[in-house]
This record gives structure tokens, C-alpha cells and sequence, in this order.
């Protein structure tokens, strides 16, 4: 009988799935860009398999992911930083038609999550 499969395992390897689906790397590439042994990320994304935490720090580096958010789902901190308080401050300045073009700009520039 299989083993049943851990649904905070489930989440993890989801969002392990997802933040390699965005850097673009299939799972052999990331296997061998972790030196993990054949099969390992697939298990670790279908949540079979836990990942032990140096390898998801290891994860969280190599897909330029925030780690906290692959453990738990949620951002890492809580509070925002000087620069971005002041984009914010500066954004709130803008005239709406200023906010639209920005949004429109903003719309075709890759974001890295």
C-alpha cells in the first residue's frame, strides 16, 4: 500500500512546481543544477517525498524564490522596505493618467517572483 501523501508536502512541492515553471527549467535541468539524484524533484514536486531544508534553501537560491513562501505559502517579510515606501509615496503623486501609462509600461516588463 502506498504511503499516503502529506498535504503540507503537497503544498511545498506545488509551489516548488510553479517557482521552476517560472524560471523556465525543466526538472532535469533543475535535478542536475542541485546535484539531486534522478527522479528527486518530481517526487518533491508531487509532494511524495519531503524536502529536507538545506535542499529547499538550495530550491529557494536556484529559482530565485522567496524560501518562506515555499514553505509556507505567504511573503517572507512583513514590513516594506525605505525604497519601496517611497516609490509607493512617489506613485501616489502621479496624475491617473500618469498611473495608467506607468501600468501599461509595467504590464509588458517581465516580473521576477
Amino acid at each position: 500500500m502506498p504511503k499516503p501523501v502529506n498535504p503540507d508536502d503537497r503544498a511545498v512541492g506545488r509551489r516548488i512546481y510553479a517557482a521552476r515553471k517560472r524560471k523556465g527549467m525543466s526538472q532535469d535541468e533543475a535535478t542536475w543544477a542541485l546535484t539531486l539524484p534522478e527522479g528527486a524533484m518530481s517526487l518533491f514536486e508531487r509532494g511524495m517525498r519531503s524536502v529536507p531544508a538545506p535542499i529547499l534553501g538550495r530550491i529557494a537560491d536556484l529559482f530565485d524564490a522567496d524560501l518562506s513562501y515555499l514553505v509556507t505559502g505567504t511573503a517572507g517579510r512583513s514590513e516594506i522596505t525605505p525604497t519601496e515606501r517611497d516609490l509607493i509615496r512617489r506613485y501616489r503623486k502621479l496624475s491617473p493618467e500618469s498611473r495608467i501609462a506607468l501600468y501599461r509600461v509595467s504590464e509588458t516588463m517581465e516580473v521576477r517572483v
